[in-house]
């Protein structure tokens, strides 16, 4: 999760906005949205979802074989 974490802190200083005003695009908590940033663990993943797809943060998964 923190590799996760501190994609999302880029991409948030990037686009120059606080965590408060990222927290609410995201529709998530300030809280929420700092402990991602800080990786820690969290059981909400949907949420963590939420934050990807709403800063415009692609993820791309694949098999250990390499197939997507």
């Amino acid at each position: 999760m923190a590799e996760i974490g501190e994609i999302i802190r880029r991409e948030r200083k990037r686009q120059g906005v606080t965590q408060a005003v990222a927290a609410g695009l995201c529709g998530v908590s300030v809280h929420f949205l700092s402990n991602l940033e800080r990786g820690k663990e969290t059981s909400e993943f949907s949420k963590v979802l939420q934050v990807l797809n709403a800063m415009n943060i692609r993820v791309y998964l694949s098999t250990p074989g390499g197939e997507s």
